[in-house]
């Protein structure tokens, strides 16, 4: 079944057709949730809120874009609600009050503390387009969904491959 297939399905209120659009899109928005959140404890929940409201605003997907760019702006959406929705962080002034600390997660080798550190200097507007790039979303497709024109997405696009390739070497 396409995705065209089971989206007509789905909005005729089929759950299947529904589990198996999760099934293909859940690693994207999962992806896109981490790539905007950095917990992936956060990512995970709001993975969960993206396909509960892409279940519940099925009938306003229109076809015009893909499937998957209207996924990854939801995606975006929750992801940003999130962080605004996340408690202050406390800060102790006083050097004898317990202070929080963060267990080191297990699976950041060297090499992923590495390539997080170069993809920290990528402007915060380009690193939207690079994830949606590097997810597989065609030129046009990223120009849709951020609601921009075509050649500034490849600009955009050349200019933080050029950061990277100067960031890595």
């Amino acid at each position: 079944m396409t995705d065209s297939e089971a989206i007509e399905c789905s909005q005729r209120g089929n759950q299947d057709a529904f589990a198996e659009l999760y099934g293909r899109h859940k690693s994207l928005v999962y992806r896109r949730c981490l790539q905007i959140l950095r917990d992936p404890h956060t990512a995970e929940d709001a993975s969960q809120e993206v396909f509960l409201k892409a279940w519940a605003h099925l009938g306003q997907f229109s076809g015009n874009s893909a499937f998957s760019t209207w996924l990854y702006r939801i995606a975006t959406n929750e992801s940003l609600a999130h962080l605004r929705k996340k408690p202050p962080t406390f800060v102790y002034l006083d050097d004898s009050a317990a202070k929080p600390f963060e267990v080191p997660d297990p699976r950041d080798t060297y090499q992923h503390v590495q390539l997080s550190e170069v993809l920290d200097k990528v402007q915060p507007q380009d690193e939207q387009v690079l994830g949606m790039w590097l997810d597989g979303h065609r030129n046009h497709e990223i120009a849709a969904a951020l609601g921009t024109n075509l050649s500034n997405i490849k600009s955009r696009i050349h200019r933080t491959k050029n950061a990277l390739r100067e960031a890595l070497a």
